[in-house]
C-alpha cells in the first residue's frame, strides 16, 4: 500500500525533473532555431525555454544536501534568458535551501498539489465520450485541440504542445464526441509512473465530462502498462482538483514555486 511521505515525494519529483529535463532535448530537436537550455543541479533539474515558454527548477533538495554553488548554478542559468529564477519546493526540501533561497529574496509565486492514483481501482465513468491514443496522422488535429484555449487558461503555446507529441514515452489521447475531437491530454511513463499533464478541452465542449472520460481513460492505459501509480498536479481548487479527486486520487503533498525578486 503505498502512503504519502517524503519516499514517495522523492519518487515522484525525481520522475518529474527526468520528465522536464526530456522535454527540453525534444524542444531543442523539434524547434533548432529556438535558445533552449537544461541543467542538472544535485538532485534536480533547471530548464528554460525563453521568455512566455516553460521555465523553472524542480526536485532540488529533496534528497541531496544543496548549497550555494548550486543556488548559484541555477541562477545563472536564468540569468542567460533575462527570466527571473523560478523554483518549486515541496514540504520536502532541503531545510538548508529554504535558508538559502530566503536570504536571497525569495517569495512564494503560487501554490500546486501532487496527487497519486495508486490504479488498485479505477471508478467506473460512463460515458458517450470516447478516448483514444493518437497516431502519427493526428498530431496536428491533437495540437490544435490543445491550443483551443482561452486567454485565462494555463499558459501554453504551439512549441510547447508539438514538442509533446515527439516526447518517447509520451502518449497523446485524444477525446470524441459524435466523432468529433473535444479533448486532448498527455501521459508521460517512467519507471512504472504515469504522470498524466497537459489536459485540454474544446470551450465549445466544457462541462461535459471530458476531462473525467480523458483522466478515466488514462488511468486504465496505465493499468494495463504495468504502472505502480499515476501522478498529476493541479491548482488548488480549479475544475481539474476536482475532476482529479472524483477519479480516486490521493493527495500526495503540497508544492509551492519559489520566484527571487528582482
Amino acid at each position: 500500500m503505498t502512503l504519502p511521505g517524503r519516499g514517495l515525494a522523492i519518487k515522484l519529483e525525481a520522475s518529474l525533473a527526468h520528465d522536464m529535463r526530456e522535454y527540453v532535448e525534444v524542444f531543442q530537436r523539434t524547434f533548432p532555431d529556438k535558445k533552449v537550455a537544461y541543467r542538472v543541479i544535485a538532485d534536480g533539474v533547471a530548464i528554460c525555454l525563453g521568455k512566455q515558454y516553460l521555465n523553472l527548477a524542480v526536485g532540488l533538495g529533496m534528497d541531496t544536501h544543496v548549497t550555494a554553488a548550486h543556488l548559484d548554478q541555477l541562477e545563472s542559468l536564468f540569468h542567460e534568458y533575462d527570466i527571473p529564477p523560478y523554483i518549486e519546493i515541496t514540504p520536502f526540501t532541503d531545510a538548508e535551501f529554504l535558508h538559502l533561497m530566503a536570504m536571497q529574496n525569495y517569495h512564494v509565486r503560487a501554490f500546486t498539489t501532487a496527487y497519486f492514483h495508486p490504479l488498485d481501482t479505477i471508478p467506473a465513468t460512463p460515458s458517450d465520450i470516447v478516448v483514444l491514443p493518437i497516431d502519427d496522422a493526428q498530431r496536428n488535429i491533437w495540437i490544435e485541440t490543445v491550443m483551443d484555449i482561452t486567454a485565462d487558461d494555463t499558459a501554453t503555446s504551439t512549441h510547447l504542445a508539438t514538442s509533446v507529441t515527439y516526447r518517447p514515452h509520451t502518449t497523446c489521447f485524444l477525446a470524441y464526441l459524435d466523432d468529433v475531437p473535444v479533448g486532448a491530454s498527455a501521459l508521460s511513463i517512467r519507471d512504472n509512473i504515469a504522470t498524466f499533464y497537459f489536459t485540454a478541452t474544446r470551450q465549445a465542449y466544457r462541462n461535459r465530462g471530458v476531462q473525467a472520460a480523458m483522466i478515466a481513460a488514462r488511468l486504465h492505459y496505465a493499468k494495463d502498462h504495468d504502472c505502480e501509480m499515476a501522478f498529476a498536479t493541479t491548482i488548488p481548487g480549479n475544475n481539474s482538483m476536482r475532476n482529479i479527486i472524483r477519479a480516486g486520487f490521493h493527495v500526495a503533498y503540497s508544492r509551492c514555486m519559489m520566484q527571487k525578486e528582482a
